[in-house]
């Protein structure tokens, strides 16, 4: 789908200093949020449609959390292509940001999954069926954003895809390469032919866009992350 662009990529936040904070009893990481924002915009500025983006959270509060940068990044730039209410129609769609029991037979080209913790120790806040359903909904790209460190010993899908990323050229980026920068260097969809009505690349430059405040994870408050819970385990 993005010529280049691997079929797995994981973004390690490890190193980040970005803690797990706690809405209600659930948790978010702007660190994280932030990230699957930016991805998602930029894929999006290269010809993506909404529709077929999603973002997946274990957790309610982290799926607030990434919309709501998701709605500071909206800014109308007709130059950049960068979202505006073009992306909102009827039959572009939008990106579905949800928890993983909304992805429960769904599939998209393209899923960007947050941790967020979800996975630290041997203690997992959730079940293995609802991880596989997580890393089963994606077509063509699957774009994980998370802490290395902070997936146990005994969750081994996860070590897995870890492992795999690692070996894949650009499938692994630590956290000292800005997310930001990489994704900036993301080519336009694969046109099929610009006679079946798609149109063939036309060699634009790259244009990155900043969203200002919100590089430094500032911004964003705690306390509008209080709980309505839809249906987190208790452990």
């Amino acid at each position: 789908l993005l010529e280049g662009v691997p079929p797995l990529v994981f973004f390690d936040t490890h190193g980040e200093n970005a803690r797990e904070e706690r809405g209600g009893q659930s948790k978010f990481n702007t660190s994280e949020a932030r990230g699957c924002a930016v991805i998602a915009r930029r894929l999006l500025t290269r010809g993506l449609k909404p529709k077929d983006v999603g973002i997946i959270a274990f957790y309610r509060a982290q799926v607030d959390c990434v919309n709501s940068y998701l709605e500071r990044m909206r800014v109308d730039v007709t130059s950049t292509g960068v979202i505006s209410s073009e992306f909102l129609d009827e039959e572009n769609g939008e990106i579905q940001v949800s928890t993983v029991d909304a992805f429960q037979g769904q599939e998209k080209k393209v899923i960007i999954l947050t941790l967020c913790g979800a996975f630290k120790g041997s203690n997992s806040f959730t079940t293995r069926e609802r991880l596989n359903v997580a890393l089963t909904r994606a077509q063509r790209h699957e774009f994980i954003v998370a802490d290395s460190n902070e997936i146990g010993r005994d969750c081994y899908a996860l070590r897995d895809m870890l492992m795999k990323a690692r070996k894949i050229p650009s499938g692994y980026h630590p956290a000292s390469q800005s997310i930001d920068d990489i994704v900036c260097k993301w080519p336009s969809l694969v046109a099929t032919s610009s006679s079946g009505g798609d149109h063939e690349e036309s060699g634009e430059a790259v244009v990155c866009i900043y969203d200002g405040a919100d590089k430094t994870h500032n911004g964003i408050s705690t306390s509008s992350y209080e709980e309505e819970e839809e249906k987190e385990e208790e452990e």
